[in-house]
């Protein structure tokens, strides 16, 4: 009985690998038929929440970005299970919305974009972080690289828990 729980195990694990490579040679096309960018967003939400796409403010993100946007949406129950995988696979949305923290961006600060020597090339977040300097308390480390924008809840929260990263190799692709 013993000798048949492993090769059913053995077989499965086989077939899962199998599944994992399989995407491995798979290379996406990173504009769509008319040219215009394709950006991946990764959102960790709640499982009740409906679907980014059919929300407005993403409708309208898309439109003035002038980019076609590949929602990857992620339950917070499924995400705890997925996150090191993702971060160990390499394969990280463009963007990413709650889905890794501080600690994930410096740990991993290959594959994530340092805002901080380009603040000046983003106005609204410099504009952010004057206006909220306990924000960019939070988003700055000792070296002054940023790689999360803290949001800004008031004086009530002493900490952030959302935190929008972007791949590295992504802006690297587009000369950025």
């Amino acid at each position: 009985m013993r000798n048949v729980a492993m090769k059913v195990g053995a077989a499965v694990c086989a077939v899962a690998l199998l599944g994992s490579l399989s995407a491995c040679g798979n290379k996406k096309s990173t504009t769509t038929a008319d040219g215009k960018p394709i950006v991946t967003v990764l959102v960790k939400k709640n499982a009740n929440q409906d679907k980014i796409a059919n929300m407005q403010w993403a409708k309208d993100l898309e439109a003035d970005c002038d980019c076609k946007i590949e929602w990857q949406e992620v339950t917070r129950e499924a995400w705890s299970q997925q996150k090191n995988a993702t971060l160990a696979s390499g394969d990280i949305a463009d963007v990413n919305l709650n889905g890794f923290n501080s600690l994930d961006a410096y740990q991993y600060s290959g594959m994530f974009e340092d805002l901080g020597k380009s603040l000046d090339k983003l106005p609204n977040i410099k504009a952010f972080f004057k206006e909220k300097p306990e924000a960019k308390k939070f988003s700055t480390d000792s070296k002054g690289r940023v790689y999360a924008i803290a949001t800004a809840r008031g004086k009530s929260y002493s900490g952030t828990g959302q935190h929008m990263l972007i791949n590295k190799a992504w802006l690297d692709k587009l000369g950025l």
